[in-house]
C-alpha cells in the first residue's frame, strides 16, 4: 500500500467523530465514502475540519445520524435529489450527499477535478480490507505530481465558478493547472457573468485573502479582466506591491514600534461581518475604473451595503487627495484634515498610504510627512474626543446640526496631530472656530 495512503489509514482511524459515523452506518449496513478536499488535504498532510461523504440512504437518514452525534442538522437543497445537509459539531463539518449507489462514479465524475474526486469506502478502511481507495481518475498522481486537472471537459460549462476554483487551488496548494484544463478554463471564462452574484461573492472574496499573485496569476490569463472590464492593471500592481512592502517591512515606514504593529494589523480588522480591510482596499484597486464602484460590486458580488460604500469610499477618497494636492493645496494642513475627515476619516489611512505610492518616485512629494502623519493617525484614531458633541452643545448653546458635525471633525483633526490634548485647549480652539464663523 501506498505509504501517503497508510498514513490516511491511520488519521482516519484515530478521528473519533469519523469511528462515530462509521459505526451509524454499520448497524444499518449502508456503505458510506468519503469524498472530495478531505481526502486531499490529508494526502497532502494537511490538517482538515470539513467532511464530505456520500452515502446511498434516504434523506430522512441524515436525522437519526445528527441524534446519533449530537450534533445540528442544517439542509441545504433538501427538495433536490441530491441533498446536501451540513452537521455542526464541535467546530467540525460534514457535508452530506445522497446518491443511488450504482452512479457512484458519476458523483465523482461530476466533481471539478480529480484531486477532489477521490472517495474512501469507510466500512471497508476500517475493517482493513485493502480496496478502500478509490481514485478512477489518477487524483494521487497528479497530487503527487502538483497538477490541477478536470474530471471531464465539461467542468466549467456545468459551474464556471470553477474557474476560480481551478487558480485558488493553484496558488493555494503550488500546483500547476494542466495544459488542457488551462485551455478548458479559458474557453468558458465568459460564463463567469452566468455564476449568481453569492456564489462570486463567495469565491472571490477568499481570494482577496491570498497571496497578491494569484490576481497577477488571473490577469496574465485574461480572468481577472472578464471580472472587473475596467481594470487599471498598472494601478493594481503599483499599489498592492507597496502595500506588501509596508506590510512586511513597516521599519521603513514607521519609526515606532507600537505604530508598525498598530498598521500591520489594521488591514486584518473586520469592516462590518463580511470582509476585511486588506479585502475592501484590494476591491478598491480592481473597481479604481469604475464610474460607481459600490453599485458594481452591490451587482457583481451582493455584497452588503457597508461594503459597498468602504469600497468606493476609499477610491473617492485618494481621488479628492490627488485632485487636492495637484490644486496645491496642503493636504496635511489641520484645516485641510478637518474637511477631509468630515466625509473619508474612516478612510484615511488607504487614502494618505495610497498617495504615497502613487507619488514614491516624486521628488516634490512630502513623503516623510505624509508617513508621519499616517502614523499619528495611526496611534489616536481610537481616542475618544477630550469634549464630546453633547458637551459643545450644551456650553455653548448651539444646535445639533451639521456645523457641530464640522466642529468636531476640526476638533478631531487637532487631537489626532497632537496639537489639543485637555479639554480646555479643546475649548479655547472652539472659542477661536466659533469667532472665525461669525
Amino acid at each position: 500500500m501506498d505509504k501517503k495512503l497508510t498514513e490516511v489509514k491511520k488519521k482516519i482511524k484515530e478521528d473519533e467523530l469519523l469511528r462515530s459515523v462509521n459505526l451509524f452506518f454499520s448497524l444499518t449496513n449502508t456503505t458510506v465514502y468519503l469524498v472530495g478536499g478531505y481526502i486531499r488535504d490529508l494526502l497532502l498532510g494537511k490538517e482538515s475540519s470539513d467532511i464530505d461523504i456520500v452515502v446511498d440512504a434516504p434523506t430522512s437518514t441524515v436525522k437519526a445520524l445528527a441524534h446519533f452525534l449530537n450534533a445540528t442538522v442544517f439542509y441545504l437543497r433538501k427538495r433536490e435529489i441530491y441533498a446536501r445537509v451540513m452537521i455542526m459539531r464541535e467546530g467540525r463539518r460534514i457535508d452530506i450527499s445522497f446518491i443511488n449507489e450504482e452512479n457512484f462514479k458519476e458523483e465523482l465524475e461530476r466533481r471539478d477535478f480529480t484531486i477532489n474526486s477521490m472517495a474512501i469506502n469507510l466500512a471497508k478502511l476500517f475493517k482493513d480490507e485493502n480496496d478502500f481507495f478509490i481514485d478512477y481518475f489518477d487524483g494521487l498522481k497528479d497530487i503527487e505530481d502538483g497538477i490541477i486537472r478536470q474530471t471531464n471537459p465539461n467542468v466549467f460549462e456545468d459551474d464556471p465558478i470553477r474557474v476560480l476554483r481551478a487558480f485558488r487551488f493553484k496558488n493555494l496548494l503550488d500546483f500547476e493547472i494542466e495544459e488542457e484544463t488551462l485551455n478548458n478554463l479559458k474557453t468558458y471564462k465568459s460564463y463567469l457573468d452566468k455564476v449568481s452574484p453569492e456564489r462570486m461573492r463567495d469565491e472571490f472574496f477568499r481570494i482577496t485573502l491570498m497571496d497578491n499573485k494569484i490576481l497577477y496569476d488571473l490577469y496574465e490569463n485574461g480572468i481577472l479582466t472578464e471580472i472587473f472590464p475596467h481594470l487599471d492593471y498598472e494601478f493594481l500592481q503599483m499599489a498592492l506591491t507597496n502595500l506588501e512592502d509596508a506590510i512586511s517591512k513597516p521599519e521603513k515606514y514607521f519609526k515606532q514600534e507600537e505604530v508598525r504593529e498598530v498598521f500591520v494589523n489594521f488591514w486584518n480588522e473586520p469592516v462590518g461581518k463580511e470582509v476585511f480591510h486588506i479585502q475592501t482596499f484590494k476591491l478598491a484597486l480592481l473597481t479604481f475604473g469604475e464610474e460607481t464602484p459600490a453599485l458594481f460590486i452591490r451587482k457583481k458580488f451582493n455584497a452588503s451595503l457597508r461594503t459597498c460604500t468602504k469600497v468606493q469610499n476609499v477610491i473617492f477618497a485618494f481621488k479628492y487627495l490627488k485632485n487636492s494636492y495637484e490644486e496645491g493645496q496642503d493636504i496635511l494642513s489641520v484645516d485641510f484634515i478637518g474637511t477631509f475627515f468630515r466625509t473619508y476619516k474612516k478612510e484615511t489611512i488607504e487614502a494618505y498610504l495610497l498617495l504615497t505610492f502613487y507619488y514614491k518616485n516624486s521628488k516634490k512629494f512630502p513623503k516623510k510627512d505624509v508617513l508621519d502623519f499616517i502614523a499619528l493617525f495611526v496611534k489616536n484614531r481610537f481616542k475618544s474626543l477630550v469634549i464630546s458633541g453633547n458637551e459643545i452643545v450644551k456650553e455653548y448653546g448651539l444646535t445639533p446640526s451639521p456645523f457641530v458635525g464640522d466642529l468636531l471633525m476640526y476638533l478631531k483633526a487637532h487631537q489626532i496631530l497632537e496639537k489639543i490634548k485637555t479639554k480646555e485647549d479643546a475649548k479655547a480652539l472652539i472659542d477661536k472656530y466659533l469667532k472665525k464663523e461669525e
